[in-house]
């Protein structure tokens, strides 16, 4: 038995059509392929831009409270802020990796393992690592928190970099 017999085509049309057919098949399906690549791809972007965007605007919330003489404060800001659904925990972290504040107030003096972020530098952008939470797909950032000028007022001597900011946020958005 022939392969013409067990696809019970004899003719020239029929195997043209044959032909056409895996050819249509096969461009729908690598279609498909490239087009679930592109959009987990812009997934994965809007994630880190979604985290990159929570970072900064905490980022920003501590830099006020500190330079208003309100420290107190941040442990409420922190609060708020990671009561959003999509952020699942929001902290700052001295350099050496011991959690300083955080919503949870327990993890509050834990360490956490910096290691697993790519460092930069120059310190001036958000580090990434992925990971689970809950069972849940996430994206971890970490951003330094530098001492700008007019932080030198109550820290004074210390290197450029004093702490960091970490958020971790729900990868399924």
């Amino acid at each position: 038995m022939n392969v013409l017999e067990i696809i019970h085509f004899r003719s020239l049309r029929g195997m043209i059509t044959m032909i056409i057919l895996i050819v249509v098949a096969v461009s729908v399906a690598l279609t498909a392929w490239v087009l679930g690549m592109a959009s987990e791809t812009m997934l994965e972007r809007a994630v880190e831009a979604r985290t990159r965007l929570t970072a900064n605007l905490a980022l920003q919330g501590v830099r006020e409270a500190m330079l208003n003489g309100t420290p107190w404060r941040l442990h409420s800001t922190i609060q708020r802020m990671q009561s959003v659904e999509s952020i699942f925990a929001l902290r700052i972290i001295d350099p050496a990796g011991k959690i300083k504040y955080d919503a949870d107030e327990s993890d509050i003096g834990t360490l956490v393992d910096l290691t697993k972020f790519k460092q930069h530098d120059d310190g001036s952008t958000v580090s990434y690592f992925t990971g689970m939470h809950d069972g849940r797909p996430m994206l971890e950032g970490l951003l330094p928190i530098k001492v700008e000028p007019e932080c030198r007022q109550c820290h004074q001597g210390v290197s450029p970099i004093i702490g960091y900011l970490n958020v971790e946020t729900d990868m399924n958005m």
